[in-house]
């Protein structure tokens, strides 16, 4: 259904319409126009009286000196020329060049009011004298401009005159109070070039240095190298005589006690008197043994032997433990002494290192003092080097602007009248007419736009286009409000189209249940469905409609009707109302109640009333106001959506359009109720007369139908 548009062959224009938005909205045409014409008339009359012009031309060109900078010479001289051209504008605008102007006029002079001064004449001219430079030309206009064209070219051809007498007896304006400004500026930078050259050779002789280029090397980093370095190595010989004495406490707090009984046994065994009397008690010994070998235990002498064996091996391991203890006592003492000797000796040394360290760190941290002192003092060198070479780069350029200028001063240009002022035959400017037809266009342009302005602003839905506009496809069709005879013709016919639209629907693709909803209240569905069911009854289509609004009150007191049906208080035989078309209506329902009982049963219900008629037209309550809206969408085929034209916004629109998505419904379609023709709307107007006489309406002139379009 979204594809067919059945309900318009035609429909009313877009409401941005020139002259549309013109008719609509004439009273605020007119107030506006009017607010901008009757002080734009005032306006006119104050300021569009006729204004005369009389111009008057000099040509003025400077005399350049010859000098020998000609690359210079040429680079300068525009800039040059436009100081002076400035300096002659200044010259014609003096007050003393105007007041003898006034006074050369004589009995002519009708500038100067009556009992006013010269003086103030003079300023007044000066006000009013327009003097223009032609840069191109080498040319001076000179003009005045006054309500009438008497007298205007007297005056401007007095000023020029008396201009270019004064300007034969001058050189340059304000030349000595530049030379002196000029020799002061030379002067100060003078002094300050003296006494900064002063600063230099003080800081140069502190420094010990004959200049301050970059290449001068800093005579104190060398010794910062060196004695850096020199702190690097004493403070690795500092680490290296603290461990040793940190090892030597070490050595001497534990003795090595099996180093030294080792060396104690060595020593015992290289004694000789120890050594021979060890051998003669092992000797002993081994005799001792022998005679043993041949005795058995029982025998008197292998006790005796037995107990004199045991005997010369303690005195074997007593003699030897003797030596070993007496030579590792020596020994130890002997150790003990060497190794508090080596301590003391580094102990010595890490002191003499330390000491030699503290040093280093002074010498170093005064080094890099002189390093620091040395460099802040070259850098002031090189500041003041440079601020020299500015002051005289600064008296260079203040000598040789002293010699253009006295060179200037010798040939400063001519000035003569090119051409004379006349007086003046018509109005340059100005015309009451004019601006009264300019300030007409404004009002009427500004009248128009505030027009269409306000069909802008207004966020309503007028026309078919403004809702295909808002949803992104033409409506089903639009609904003309009746206001007469023709449009209630009109607006039937249109019902008409709608009906067989969804008898279309029906017969093509089966569609049987259509639900009709308005977005807010008072949308029309009950009135619009009643007229479709009959429209449908008329084709010959079995229709149903049903009052499925529970908002209403039943359209029949006491008849049964969906409430009832859905409560199982009646049959469906009970409940259909049959006639063309036939109607359920809403039934008897709680006192208070918004939404229908026993929803779960509307689905069998609806599919029992779809096997029963053709099509079945469910007046549903409105989109954002009622759940049960939202339940019929679903459980409908197809879902007609009806926009009041006049009444509801953009806005109200597209929220309804979402919930729409997301119910989505399988067609859904939309159409536009209520609309309203203006009398002033020429085209809706000739579509009813075309639909009401079958006579094609004859088209207005081309303009019209252009503003329109």
């Amino acid at each position: 259904m979204n594809e067919d548009n059945a309900g318009s062959n035609a429909s009313p224009a877009s409401r941005v319409r020139i002259l549309g938005s013109l008719r609509a909205h004439r009273r605020l045409a007119i107030m506006v126009f009017l607010v901008i014409m009757i002080p734009g008339a005032a306006f006119s009359w104050v300021h569009g009286r006729p204004r005369y012009v009389s111009v008057a031309s000099i040509q003025v060109q400077q005399a350049f000196a010859s000098t020998m900078e000609e690359d210079a010479e040429l680079r300068g001289r525009a800039t040059r020329y436009r100081d002076f051209l400035q300096q002659q504008m200044l010259n014609i605008l003096r007050l003393e060049v105007l007041e003898e102007a006034l006074v050369a006029l004589g009995d002519e002079n009708r500038w100067q009011l009556p009992g006013e001064s010269l003086s103030r004449a003079a300023e007044r001219l000066q006000a009013t004298l327009g003097v223009i430079p032609l840069h191109g030309a080498q040319q001076i206009d000179v003009e005045l401009e006054g309500d009438s064209p008497e007298g205007l070219a007297e005056i401007v051809n007095a000023v020029i005159d008396t201009y270019v007498v004064v300007h034969r007896g001058e050189t340059i304006i304000g030349g000595d109070e530049r030379f002196a400004a000029l020799e002061e500026y030379h002067k100060k930078e003078a002094v300050e070039v003296r006494s900064k050259l002063g600063d230099k050779a003080k800081l140069a002789q502190e420094i010990g240095v004959s200049n301050f280029d970059v290449t001068v090397a800093n005579p104190h980093q060398s010794a910062l190298l060196a004695a850096s370095s020199a702190l690097g190595e004493a403070r690795q010989r500092v680490f290296q005589t603290e461990s040793r004495v940190a090892a030597l406490e070490s050595k001497q707090e534990s003795v090595l006690e099996l180093e030294i009984h080792s060396q104690a046994r060595l020593a015992v065994a290289e004694d000789e008197a120890i050594a021979e009397l060890l051998r003669k008690l092992v000797e002993r010994r081994n005799e001792l043994m022998a005679q043993k070998v041949g005795l058995t235990s029982s025998h008197p002498g292998y006790t005796e032997a037995t107990q004199q064996i045991a005997e010369l091996d303690a005195a074997i391991n007593a003699t030897r433990d003797e030596a070993i203890a007496a030579a590792a006592e020596v020994l130890e003492q002997r150790r003990r002494t060497e190794a508090a000797e080596a301590l003391a000796r580094a102990r010595i040394d890490a002191e003499e290192a330390q000491l030699v360290v503290a040093s280093l760190v002074a010498e170093v941290e005064h080094l890099r003092k002189q390093v620091g002192e040395f460099v802040s003092s070259f850098e002031t060198g090189r500041q003041l080097e440079d601020d020299i070479m500015r002051h005289r780069t600064n008296i260079r350029d203040a000598l040789d602007r002293r010699d253009s200028l006295e060179l200037e001063a010798q040939s400063p240009g001519y000035a003569r009248i090119g051409s004379r002022a006349r007086q003046p035959e018509v109005p340059s400017r100005g015309g009451r007419l004019k601006f009264l037809v300019a300030f007409a266009v404004l009002a009427a342009f500004v009248a128009v736009g505030s027009t269409i302005v306000v069909d802008l602003l207004d966020r309503r839905i007028h026309s078919a286009d403004d809702l295909e506009r808002t949803f992104g496809f033409p409506p089903l069709g639009w609904i003309l409000d009746p206001q007469d005879d023709r449009s209630t013709r009109f607006a039937e016919d249109q019902v008409r189209r709608l009906a067989l639209a969804i008898d279309r629907e029906h017969r093509t693709k089966g569609t049987k249940r259509f639900v009709l909803l308005g977005i807010r209240p008072d949308a029309g569905t009950s009135d619009l469905i009643e007229r479709i069911g009959r429209e449908l009854a008329a084709v010959g289509s079995n229709a149903l409609t049903v009052d499925a609004n529970a908002r209403h009150r039943s359209t029949v007191s006491g008849q049964a009707g969906l409430v009832d049906l859905l409560e199982q208080r009646v049959g469906t035989e009970q409940a259909i109302v049959t006639g063309t078309p036939s109607h359920v209506f809403l039934g008897n329902r709680e006192e208070g109640r918004r939404t229908l009982p026993a929803a779960h049963r509307l689905r069998g219900l609806l599919d029992e009333l779809s096997t029963e008629f053709d099509v079945v037209l469910i007046d549903a309550p409105p989109l954002m106001m009622s759940s049960d809206a939202e339940m019929l969408v679903g459980l409908s085929d197809a879902t007609l959506l009806l926009v009041v034209a006049e009444a509801e916004e953009v806005d109200e629109i597209t929220e309804a359009v979402s919930v729409l998505e997301r119910l989505a419904p399988p067609v859904v379609g939309v159409i536009l109720n209520r609309v309203h023709l203006s009398e002033h709307d020429t085209e809706s107007m000739d579509i009813l007369q075309e639909h009401d006489t079958g006579v094609r309406a004859r088209p207005s002139d081309s303009l019209g139908r252009w503003l329109s379009a």
